[in-house]
């Protein structure tokens, strides 16, 4: 992301994902990345799956860790990404990732400002994280 650049603006068939993106996004200009570590770009990171049948073997940090050596080679100074499951949190905590902004899924807004996610628990939350890479 290069600090002139505006998201792109998507038109999404799942109303489910356009608001989980509205808000996403929303935490995304929260963590303020550029100011907040200096920087004129940065990375994003989007979305890491591991299929079932091959969970708890590390793949998810093995992506972490060639992703991240990639952007170090490439001159990154800071990736983000706004994590939503205990497991990537952690993962990423392990990685160095600090928390920025944090916002439970019950507080989670629609685009028209009404909350969709009536159940969740107080232990169900995306969390904006970011590491700085020099």
């Amino acid at each position: 992301m290069e600090r002139d650049e505006k998201s792109p603006e998507l038109t999404l068939q799942s109303e489910p994902l356009a608001n989980a993106l509205h808000n996403v996004i929303d935490i995304s200009k929260k963590g303020n990345i550029f100011d907040r570590y200096g920087v004129d770009h940065y990375a994003e990171l989007l979305i890491a799956s591991v299929d079932p049948e091959f969970r708890e073997r590390g793949l998810a940090t093995e992506m972490y860790r060639r992703t991240l050596t990639l952007l170090r080679s490439r001159g990154y100074p800071v990736a983000e990404s706004c994590f939503t499951s205990p497991i990537t949190r952690k993962v990423a905590a392990k990685f160095g990732f600090e928390e920025l902004v944090r916002r439970y899924f019950k507080d989670f807004e629609d685009v028209n400002g009404a909350k969709f996610i009536d159940n969740a628990g107080e232990d169900q939350f995306a969390a904006l994280m970011a590491i700085s890479l020099v």
